[in-house]
C-alpha cells in the first residue's frame, strides 16, 4: 500500500498469492477499479481518506477484443509493481449522490484527481444492474471511452479492460479477473 492507502499492483499480486481471487477482493473491498500506470501519476498524499494524484498523460494502446484477457494484453506496459489500483468504492463521508462514484479533483469526490485537466466533478461512475457506467459531468478536458469522446451526461456502458480518459489522464477500467491477469502478467515480466 502507498502513503493514501491505495494498493499498488505489487499488493495485488501478493494478495493473490496467499489467498486467491477472495484475498484481492478483501484487499479492494470491491470487484472493480481503475489502474493507474506509474509513469502516469504521482502521488501527492491522502486527502480527506483517498489518495490524490497529479497526472501526466499515458498511451497504452486499447483493443476491442471481446474476452476480459484478451482486452488487457495491450495494457501490459501497465504490469508494474508501482501501478496504482484505485477501487472503485463510494467513500460515504463524501459527495451526497447515492449510488454514485464522483470523480474530479475537488475533494468531495470520492476519487479525488488533482491533475489540472480533471475538473473539480469532473465525471460519475454508475453501477448499474447490467454493469458499470461511465458519465462526463460537463468537463472542461472531457472524458473520452476508448478515445471516444463522450457528450456531457452522456451515459455509457464500461467493460473490463475499456481505456477510460479523464481529462489528461488514461486508465484503464478493470474487473477482479482482469486485475489478476494484469498481477500475472507483472510477474511473469520479473
Amino acid at each position: 500500500m502507498d502513503e493514501g492507502g491505495l494498493p499498488r499492483l505489487a499488493d495485488v499480486a501478493r494478495a493473490h498469492e496467499e489467498g486467491g481471487a477472495e484475498a484481492v477482493r478483501g484487499l479492494l473491498g470491491v470487484d472493480c477499479a481503475l489502474v493507474l500506470s506509474p509513469e502516469g501519476v504521482e502521488e501527492l498524499g491522502p486527502t480527506f481518506g483517498t489518495a490524490a494524484w497529479n497526472t501526466r498523460s499515458l498511451s497504452a494502446p486499447v483493443s476491442n477484443d471481446t474476452e476480459s484477457g484478451e482486452r488487457i494484453a495491450p495494457w501490459a506496459s501497465m504490469a508494474s509493481p508501482e501501478a496504482r489500483v484505485l477501487p472503485l468504492r463510494k467513500q460515504l463521508d463524501r459527495n451526497p449522490f447515492q449510488g454514485v462514484i464522483a470523480v474530479g479533483r475537488a475533494p468531495t469526490n470520492d476519487i479525488v484527481l488533482t491533475a489540472g485537466s480533471v475538473s473539480k466533478q469532473h465525471a460519475f461512475l454508475l453501477q448499474a444492474k447490467d454493469g458499470w457506467k461511465v458519465v462526463d459531468k460537463n468537463s472542461r478536458n472531457g472524458t473520452a471511452l476508448n478515445n471516444v469522446s463522450l457528450q456531457p451526461e452522456q451515459e455509457c456502458s464500461l467493460r473490463p479492460g475499456d481505456e477510460l480518459r479523464i481529462g489528461g489522464l488514461r486508465c484503464m477500467f478493470i474487473d477482479l479477473s482482469g486485475l489478476i491477469t494484469l498481477a500475472r502478467l507483472m510477474q511473469q515480466s520479473g
